[in-house]
């Protein structure tokens, strides 16, 4: 029997999936990396997963500019 699971497709460079799976360690929301540049998700952590991408790469931008 096949069993479906809802969830989204993010492409993103490498680096910012390294990001995305640095994030997953809290909350295991990534279903499967698919290559290197996409991942499939649990679609309720879409959100979360762009709020938090933002803020951390705000900061490594901060800390290089510093």
């Amino acid at each position: 029997m096949v069993k479906a699971i809802k969830g989204a497709l993010i492409e993103c460079d490498p680096s910012i999936k390294q990001i995305i799976i640095r994030l997953n360690r809290e909350s295991n929301f990534i279903i499967q990396e698919i290559d290197d540049n996409t991942l499939f998700i649990d679609n309720k952590y879409i959100r979360r997963i762009e709020e938090e991408t933002e803020r951390m790469l705000s900061y490594i931008v901060k800390k290089n500019f510093e």
